[in-house]
């Protein structure tokens, strides 16, 4: 009787896991779900369509982005280069000139504080007449003052002239850089839109 009772013993020992039947079920759910959802669509990429699928667009060269301009469209580009150039440097440039305009009032401030009114009134103005700094300006026709002293209207005449021209040439070198830039553009569009329909047309 004890032999019929004997059950055989593995030899390796196997490692007993109770697992619930519904945590098992959870995790199927759990893996489907995250399937699902990597499947999908994000938000975004709805609107963009599937960007992997998408190759990365390939450089393009400058001499093939103007492989359809002439010779008369590259000198058309180089005008329209150096007058964009041009128009650059004169806003430093008048901003330099400026500068000159308002040291001009500076340093006739600064003069009126030192000039001797007295002595110019004896030398330069008719007998009796009294100079000072608040009738200096208007006092220059009447005393006849010379070179030496500071020519302040002409000093301010002359910058005056000098921003009148940078924003002449202004005008002139950003319509030259704008007119050239768009005639060699408009040409190039007429001959790249040429050669599109004779592909069509072959």
């Amino acid at each position: 009787m004890s032999d019929n009772n004997n059950t055989e013993i593995p030899s390796k020992t196997e490692e007993i896991v109770d697992v619930d039947p519904n945590e098992t079920s959870d995790r199927n759910v759990t893996s489907s779900n995250n399937e699902e959802n990597s499947n999908k669509p994000k938000f975004f990429q709805r609107f963009r369509g599937k960007t992997e699928d998408k190759k990365p667009p390939v450089a393009v060269s400058v001499a093939s982005l103007f492989r359809y301009a002439t010779m008369l469209d590259i000198i058309y580009m180089l005008l329209g280069t150096v007058g964009g150039l041009s128009n650059g440097i004169l806003l430093p440039l008048m901003i330099v000139v400026f500068g000159g305009l308002l040291n001009s009032f500076t340093d006739r401030s600064a003069d009126l504080c030192k000039l001797n009114f007295t002595a110019l009134a004896i030398e330069y103005c008719p007998k009796g007449y009294q100079l000072t700094a608040s009738n200096y300006l208007s006092s220059v026709s009447i005393c006849h003052f010379n070179e030496t002293t500071l020519d302040f209207q002409g000093e301010v005449k002359k910058q005056t002239l000098y921003l009148v021209g940078i924003g002449c040439a202004s005008l002139v070198l950003g319509y030259i850089q704008i007119v050239f830039w768009s005639m060699a553009a408009e040409r190039q569009t007429k001959a790249i839109r040429q050669k599109l329909f004779q592909s069509i047309l072959r």
